[in-house]
């Protein structure tokens, strides 16, 4: 059904730059879900790149410059598809790549609290992942990449399992500001998005409830 929604997108020319009224958030989610029906591992190890300018584009701008609240709020769910994308290219390159390079596991703390979340999101324990969190925050990773995806998996993770939907508004700020200073360019989100750490779930699950509550 997805394969066949795009081929008409296409061929009225919903995806050229000319088709400047089209819903933006809808042909992003469109862009979106075509990706995640890549089976070539090749083929999603450098999605955001590989797209051109007409993806790579309105997608940073939709992580870094608008307000997380405000796409929640839109209704599309938009970073429920950036979950999806990242957990297709997590599978699929799983026998291409170093993913334990790519998800900064050398210290002992990254390991264990990678380990502990994977196993938590599993079972969709958010106990266990607050619990795992706080565990890591007392001795929190050094700088450097697997640092930043800890981090920011911490982050999310506080934020997802807060009550008082304020504190919740601000951690999702906070969260997107921390996004900002760890994604620059779209080389810097093709490896983000080809991360094991449960992130962008938790960044779902976290902002797009917002738009119910």
């Amino acid at each position: 059904m997805v394969d066949d929604t795009i081929a008409k997108v296409k061929a009225v020319g919903g995806f050229d730059g000319t088709a400047t009224n089209e819903c933006g958030y809808g042909k992003l989610a469109l862009q979106m879900l075509s990706v995640c029906l890549v089976n070539d591992p090749m083929g999603v190890a450098q999605t955001v790149q590989s797209a051109g300018e007409s993806f790579a584009s309105p997608v940073l701008t939709l992580l870094l410059d608008i307000p997380w609240v405000a796409t929640a709020l839109s209704g599309w769910p938009l970073f429920g598809l950036l979950a999806q994308v990242s957990l297709r290219k997590a599978d699929l390159l799983k026998d291409v790549i170093n993913q334990e390079g790519i998800d900064g596991l050398a210290s002992k703390s990254s390991r264990s609290y990678f380990e502990a979340m994977r196993s938590a999101m599993n079972s969709s324990d958010l106990g266990s992942m607050a619990d795992a969190t706080l565990k890591y925050l007392e001795d929190p990773e050094p700088t450097g990449e697997g640092g930043v995806l800890g981090a920011l998996t911490a982050l999310a993770t506080q934020a997802a399992v807060q009550s008082s939907v304020q504190e919740r508004l601000n951690l999702i700020n906070g969260l997107q500001e921390a996004m900002k200073k760890a994604v620059r360019t779209s080389a810097d989100l093709d490896l983000m998005l080809a991360t094991r750490w449960p992130l962008w779930s938790l960044i779902h699950f976290t902002v797009d409830a917002i738009s119910v509550a």
